[in-house]
């Protein structure tokens, strides 16, 4: 059965890796059964949706003719990627109808880090901002992450066409994957990949 997702869905842990780990996935309630779909595209739009507007992708949203597909879900592990690079949720500051505005039109988030335009400008309006502003984009100004993972995140997940957006297939052969899974394939991470094989 494939099920397609309209919203991040979390992963909750539970024990350690050492004796027995425990592997909960929460957040099923607002997906979709895409098994009946004769062409695994779906129309519907969700119940309770302002509470997952910032978790959409842009075509769940645009309720057009195309409809949305698996591809959403693809554009949802953009955002987590973007909130764990950056500490913060993507379009968590904005308000509703600032956020369907922005989403429709295209914008979409990206980790921040020193290579960025935005981190450009930023520079040369530091001393005008907040204290606070100022110290959440000095941690900014001070990093920079791979180009691989930039274009993971802003090519292969939050492309604003779904359509060009990567299978989850394709997103495992990417090369920021590759990397990371040959640099993590420690003893830790091969059971970890055990416990996720193996039914809780």
């Amino acid at each position: 059965m494939f099920f397609s997702a309209v919203q991040c869905s979390h992963i909750l842990v539970f024990g350690d890796l050492k004796n027995s780990v425990k592997f909960v996935l929460t957040g099923l309630k607002f997906s979709n059964d895409m098994s009946k779909q004769s062409e695994l595209q779906s129309y519907e739009y969700p119940k309770s949706a302002s509470k997952l507007l910032k978790c959409m992708a842009p075509e769940i949203l645009e309720q057009n003719i195309i409809g949305s597909s698996f591809k959403s879900d693809i554009y949802s592990v953009g955002l987590a990627c973007c909130e764990l690079a950056n500490g913060i949720a993507p379009f968590g500051d904005m308000q509703p109808d600032q956020l369907l505005f922005y989403k429709i039109i295209g914008e979409t988030p990206r980790p921040l880090d020193s290579t960025c335009e935005e981190m450009k400008i930023i520079r040369e309006y530091t001393d005008k901002m907040e204290i606070t502003l100022q110290k959440r984009y000095a941690h900014y100004l001070k990093r920079s992450f791979s180009d691989d993972f930039h274009h993971f995140v802003s090519n292969a997940c939050l492309h604003n066409e779904q359509s060009r957006r990567f299978t989850a297939s394709e997103l495992l052969e990417h090369l920021f994957m590759q990397k990371s899974l040959k640099e993590y394939s420690s003893s830790k991470m091969q059971l970890l990949a055990k416990h996720l094989q193996s039914p809780v």
